[in-house]
């Protein structure tokens, strides 16, 4: 679970959808702000989905993401619908968000699933038309279990018909031919579930957001608002990885509990320091609408601190005496870098006497 400033004292909890059970939600309400995902099992899920479609009054929320659109990873653009839901007799506020990269990539989820559905209907299929009856009753019960298969999206149309079974040979002249044993066999007819696919269709691209944060004219959780302090979860999330990346915690060994809460302050503070490099660049950029030196030379707005260390990487600070130079000097990327950290050359070469 995540906390978000809201106020001095005020916090708007956010967390992922493993948060909401019903203990944990009876903890929150009434004490605490806070804002989840609701999991898709919920069947209030699905509801407050399909009437947001049914209604289709949606709020254009548009793109959120900072980061530059690629060919292959394109910005997501959004829509909101409020609403309310019912939770273990406690009722919620519901924000409906519509992304569009999520209806693309389970629009493609759908269709490979109607996909497995023919190819499982079409072998239940085979194996039902193997089948044989001696008695029409029994053949038609048989029909009756077999209707109950679906696949998720395809279902049996099941027609009981009588086969004949003729004795070797031709029948004598004039006279017809006449079966010696009649068999009750499956003819069978595959339907897709329209309804169901349509349903599905409709919902692709839709998630919940529960919150207890109310939906008054003026206040500012709109659900833009509301989304956007969803988002920022992702952005603390990937600062776990720094915190656990295991060439920095597997290459130390500790025993004493009071040292492991020692590397772990320091891993902290190392973070803090981390982000606020990225947070000095990326405002300075911004401020001096420039760009600076990405991957690959490409230019970007949203340096990373990662990014910052592999332009210095290789860089060496000699000390003669009592001067100090790098080897081979900075070129114009490290220049450009240390002046988006408000550091000049002379800070980089001598830090501790630049003041």
């Amino acid at each position: 679970m995540k906390n978000v400033g809201v106020e001095e004292d005020a916090f708007i909890y956010v967390a992922d959808s493993a948060v909401v059970t019903e203990d944990n939600l009876k903890l929150m309400t009434g004490s605490h702000q806070f804002i989840t995902r609701l999991p898709a099992t919920y069947n209030e899920c699905e509801r407050v989905i399909i009437d947001a479609v049914e209604a289709d009054q949606w709020q254009d929320i548009g793109y959120l993401a900072q980061a530059q659109p690629t060919t292959n990873r394109p910005n997501a653009s959004y829509r909101g619908f409020n609403s309310t839901l019912t939770l273990y007799e406690q009722v919620y506020r519901a924000v409906v968000i519509h992304s569009s990269a999520h209806d693309k990539r389970r629009h493609k989820r759908l269709e490979r699933e109607v996909i497995s559905s023919l190819k499982s209907i079409k072998e239940l299929t085979r194996l039902a038309e193997k089948k044989s009856f001696a008695c029409k009753k029994d053949a038609e019960m048989m029909a009756e279990k077999e209707r109950l298969n679906s696949t998720g999206f395809h279902r049996m149309e099941i027609t009981v018909t009588e086969k004949y079974r003729y004795a070797s040979g031709r029948p004598k002249k004039g006279e017809p031919r006449s079966p010696v044993e009649t068999r009750y066999v499956f003819v069978v007819n595959i339907v897709e579930d329209e309804a169901a696919l349509e349903k599905r269709r409709k919902i692709a691209g839709c998630f919940v957001l529960l919150t207890n944060i109310a939906n008054e004219d003026g206040t500012e959780y709109t659900a833009e608002k509301v989304l956007q302090i969803y988002k920022e979860q992702n952005g603390i999330e990937k600062n776990f990885g720094f915190l656990k990346d295991d060439r920095i915690v597997n290459a130390l060994f500790l025993k004493l509990p009071e040292h492991i809460e020692a590397l772990g302050m320091i891993l902290i503070i190392a973070l803090m320091l981390w982000r606020l490099m990225e947070r000095t660049m990326r405002n300075n950029l911004e401020t001096n609408n420039t760009t600076l030196p990405g991957w690959n030379n490409q230019p970007t707005s949203r340096p990373t601190a990662y990014m910052l260390t592999w332009k210095f990487k290789g860089a060496l600070v000699i000390s003669l005496m009592t001067q100090r130079q790098v080897s081979g000097g900075l070129n114009e990327t490290r220049l450009a870098f240390l002046a988006a950290l408000n550091m000049t050359a002379e800070n980089f070469i001598n830090p501790a006497g630049s003041g």
